[in-house]
């Protein structure tokens, strides 16, 4: 009991509908994490991260309010979700976890307050807390507050447990993410065709956004899209600019299924774009063919980006190339700062090996900046036993209308 109401705890029992995955699937997934944390002596692991919390308990966390999933060693202590109340419906309806507790939105309730009575229950109070604090969904005051009111406990990090093991896909995911990729090709076909003069970006964007959910995709929060001297921008969001003849036009739709997300980026032209955009585009498609040729099992996440750089560097343009050619695919959270695809990469310095059933995008974009002149060119591609496969159809070639 204290000053900010224990007494509302709440715990429920309720029915899942359908779940993405088996309960063998989620149970070997649990199995999986607690082997980590007995290597490093973890007594209960605090999950925050809404790619992580979905990963291991089915439930796609839908805001930026305070959730958890507390996971103990110990299986017999089983695990409990920690949510706000406004969320407690949606988190029933998706997750198999049955031990769901909930905290008020009040003024002065720290929802960390139910977590220390929970952890109290499981006789976890006192014990080494694996806590993710490379996950940007809460935010650093939180952590300090936990140790404050767990002065008993010992903290260390653990961020990188349960995406550790999310970067080799299972069977079903990559079911999963083969149907994102179709969505995505899908959006990105739609979008080129939208591409006429006088059509603003977010009129192109729009014509993308309907083609996904046309087809089956699920909530997206947007996705890149620019024209002009907007592309130099690579993560830009649509405005109202509208397109010109001779504009590149530059996009990344995302197809998602079942909160599996798959990337596709295409540039094309409205009529004949200048030299330099086509020189910066034909290097890109050089770079991205021998990138994914370098892409097999054992070869370092390193390895790739050096390739791309190199092609890049053939032909002068190396100082164009602006960050890493690419990234781990697949579970993403609504909340797009996930661990998954932001703790590892295919990026300078990265020594981790490239094992059979990893996803990545691998984009060696182009950006000039006293140009204004921006390329995105990239694909989706499945690690196999012996090298690995795209996950597109769609012609790389600069598209001109």
């Amino acid at each position: 009991m204290s000053a900010y109401g224990i007494e509302g705890l709440k715990w429920i029992k309720g029915p899942r509908e359908q779940l993405p995955f088996s309960m063998d699937e989620y149970e070997r997934r649990l199995k999986q994490v607690r082997r980590v944390m007995e290597e490093r002596g973890i007594d209960v692991l605090l999950v925050n991260d809404s790619s992580n919390i979905c990963y291991l308990t089915g439930h796609a966390y839908p805001s930026y309010l305070f959730a958890q999933a507390i996971v103990p060693r110990g299986r017999e202590k089983g695990v409990t979700i920690v949510c706000s109340e406004v969320d407690l419906g949606v988190v029933t309806d998706s997750t198999w976890v049955r031990d769901i507790r909930t905290w008020p939105q009040e003024k002065d309730v720290f929802p960390g307050d139910y977590v220390k009575v929970i952890l109290k229950e499981k006789s976890l109070d006192d014990k080494t807390i694996g806590y993710q604090l490379a996950s940007g969904q809460l935010p650093p005051s939180t952590y300090l507050k936990f140790r404050e009111i767990l002065p008993e406990a010992k903290f260390v990090e653990a961020s990188d447990i349960v995406t550790s093991i999310q970067y080799v896909k299972s069977p079903k995911e990559i079911e999963y993410c083969r149907e994102a990729a179709k969505l995505a090709e899908t959006g990105a076909e739609a979008g080129i065709d939208a591409i006429r003069e006088g059509v603003t970006e977010r009129e192109i964007a729009f014509a993308i956004s309907k083609a996904l959910y046309e087809h089956g995709s699920e909530y997206r929060s947007g996705f890149c899209l620019a024209s002009g001297p907007n592309t130099a921008s690579l993560h830009h969001s649509p405005t109202t600019r509208k397109i010109r003849k001779g504009d590149l036009v530059t996009m990344e739709p995302i197809g998602n299924c079942l909160y599996y997300h798959c990337t596709i980026l295409r540039t094309a032209a409205l009529g004949s774009p200048s030299k330099k955009a086509k020189d910066l585009h034909r290097v890109a498609m050089e770079a991205l063919i021998e990138g994914t040729k370098m892409i097999r099992p054992g070869v370092t996440m390193k390895s790739v980006e050096e390739v791309t750089r190199e092609v890049a560097a053939k032909y002068g343009y190396e100082k164009y190339r602006c960050h890493r050619v690419g990234f781990s695919m697949g579970r993403m959270g609504m909340i797009a700062s996930d661990l998954e695809h932001s703790m590892y990469g295919l990026m300078k310095g990265e020594k981790s090996l490239i094992k059979p059933g990893m996803i990545f995008t691998i984009e060696p974009n182009f950006a000039d900046l006293e140009e204004r002149i921006g390329i995105l060119l990239g694909n989706n591609v499945l690690v196999t036993e012996t090298g690995c496969e795209p996950l597109y159809e769609l012609p790389l070639d600069l598209v001109e209308k």
